[in-house]
């Protein structure tokens, strides 16, 4: 690709295991028709990944001469053609520091689950955004988490409640098995809070994920304003990070009674 620059001049939330309405219902309109963890994640991450196959027809349709002819054109008018260089292909987890900060300054989480948050980062899956084995792929499960972390089975539960009570990390329940047994009995995976922490490209964010933080918004709700918010845009595929000034005239502009649709 080629891009032109000017060369003059310098240069607090209910329980989800105990509040149906914060669950995930595999069987609801947000995840169509899912029905079990291994298509939710699929279709977290299906689209998000790039194509490279396509990335390398278009570089075979590039006319270099073309663009070192447009390049003299350009240095004659003072600007300058350059090559864009190609970002690293290393994956990597972010936590989303303003918002932290602001967490922080409200002593919204406890020095221990803090330390979970960091222990789980290296956990976090591509654009799924949800919490993995790496070896295998798998969703890990408390008890898992628990052993990989060396921490009792106990301690770590009890951070993990705290951490799905405060909205930092959600977990994926089906409400049909809680109706009729009274509790969970499939695989419960667990998901970060892409206003925490997120791997993957900030403006294509699965739907999923941007709905349940447009509708269960613990921060808002404890009146803690986050510097980056996240927000799904009506017919839109995918969802996006914005910056508080524009969630807010977002937020505004729509009606009322579909905020939380």
């Amino acid at each position: 690709m080629a891009g032109k620059r000017k060369t003059s001049g310098s240069e607090k939330a209910p329980r989800i295991d105990e509040s149906v309405e914060l669950a995930i219902d595999w069987d609801d309109d947000i995840t169509d028709d899912l029905n079990d963890p291994e298509k939710i994640r699929a279709a977290l991450v299906d689209g998000q990944a790039p194509n490279r196959d396509n990335e390398i027809a278009v570089l075979d349709r590039i006319n270099i001469d073309a663009i070192n002819a447009e390049a003299r054109k350009a240095a004659e008018q003072g600007f300058a053609l350059y090559k864009v260089r190609k970002s690293s292909s290393v994956p990597f987890t972010q936590l989303i520091g303003d918002n932290m900060i602001a967490l922080r300054e409200k002593d919204y989480f406890t020095l221990g689950e803090l330390g979970l948050l960091i222990d789980l980062m290296p956990y976090c899956e591509m654009h799924s955004n949800a919490i993995v084995n790496k070896h295998n792929g798998q969703f890990m499960t408390v008890t898992e988490i628990a052993k990989k972390l060396r921490r009792s089975l106990h301690n770590t539960s009890a951070l993990i409640n705290s951490l799905i009570n405060k909205g930092a990390i959600y977990e994926f329940v089906s409400r049909a098995e809680i109706k009729k047994y009274g509790r969970p009995l499939s695989a419960r995976p667990l998901f970060f809070n892409p206003e925490i922490v997120f791997a993957g490209n900030k403006n294509k964010i699965n739907s999923t994920l941007c709905r349940l933080s447009m509708r269960h918004d613990p921060f808002e709700k404890s009146n803690i304003p986050l510097e980056h918010k996240v927000w799904l845009q009506r017919h839109e595929e995918f969802g996006k990070m914005y910056k508080r000034k524009t969630y807010l005239k977002l937020k505004k502009a729509l009606p009322q009674s579909t905020e939380q649709d």
